[in-house]
């Protein structure tokens, strides 16, 4: 888009990981309207101009450091299959084998 139009209509994409597809669509409902909300709070605009769109991705459709994410239940495989200097990495971010979850 172009011109003031673009700026007066934000569109805000959010991309999630599996969280909101444990979420009930009214719970869904309430997490879109609350962004619509904070962001006509602090862009200063109204709120019937602020598109919000969840993208619920399956953690297969991600790649992070490399690797394709693990199916649900396969992190402690896949965080065990990663080279040790990644791994110490994420140690250092605070992430292990035992408390990596999608």
């Amino acid at each position: 888009m172009r011109g003031s139009w673009a700026v007066k209509r934000p569109w805000t994409l959010l991309d999630t990981r599996r969280y909101p597809r444990r979420k009930n669509e009214a719970q869904r409902e309430k997490l879109m309207l609350s962004i619509m909300k904070d962001v006509s709070r602090i862009a200063g605009i109204e709120e019937d101009s602020i598109w919000v769109y969840l993208c619920n991705l399956e953690p297969t459709d991600m790649v992070e450091y490399g690797h394709v994410l693990p199916k649900p239940g396969g992190e402690k495989a896949w965080f065990e299959g990663l080279p040790d200097s990644l791994k110490t990495y994420l140690a250092r971010l605070g992430t292990d084998d035992e408390n990596f979850t999608l």
